[in-house]
């Protein structure tokens, strides 16, 4: 059954309900967005644009402190260049890896494409944590409850965020 929503039918709670027959939990529903978790638990916050027409991903890594802005800035710089499909940028305070990617549904959205972009976008952060962290730059150590709260304030129409983190 191949499943087209059109404009107008690109809602929360209609994304909602496909994550839910995808066999995805939807976790934090709020009236911005909601929140589901990768393979390997990664906290992914998902909003729409209505004005923009955008699906939003979005995931928050805690970087080490230790590190300097220009350090983190390279990293930022490496992981645009080598890692397809995302956009990476640091918080504002610069002590947060923001990992996003943004899809258009102008002309509708095609339901199963939806769903594999979201898959390899977390299987993207999957590896990122597993294969691409072997310098312990992203660090884990924030409350789940911080982390929601945080990214439940991200502001996507003019791409600012807030702190946040992933487990």
């Amino acid at each position: 059954m191949k499943k087209i929503f059109t404009e107008d039918e690109v809602t929360l709670s209609a994304l909602q309900a496909h994550f839910l027959d995808s066999g995805l939990n939807v976790e934090n529903p709020k009236e911005t967005g909601f929140g589901v978790r990768s393979r390997n638990g990664l906290y992914i916050a998902i909003r729409i644009d209505e004005q923009r027409k955008y699906v939003s991903f979005f995931c928050y890594f805690d970087l080490d402190n230790q590190r300097s802005e220009l350090d983190k800035l390279l990293l930022i710089q490496r992981y645009n260049y080598d890692i397809f499909l995302a956009s990476f940028s640091l918080g504002r305070n610069a002590e947060d890896l923001i990992v996003s990617y943004v899809m258009s549904y102008e002309l509708g959205l095609i339901a199963g494409q939806l769903m594999h972009v979201f898959r390899r976008f977390s299987g993207l952060l999957d590896n990122l944590v597993e294969d691409e962290n072997e310098d312990k730059f992203i660090v884990f150590g924030k409350s789940e409850k911080q982390h929601q709260e945080s990214t439940a304030s991200i502001d996507v129409s003019s791409n600012n965020s807030t702190e946040g983190t992933t487990q």
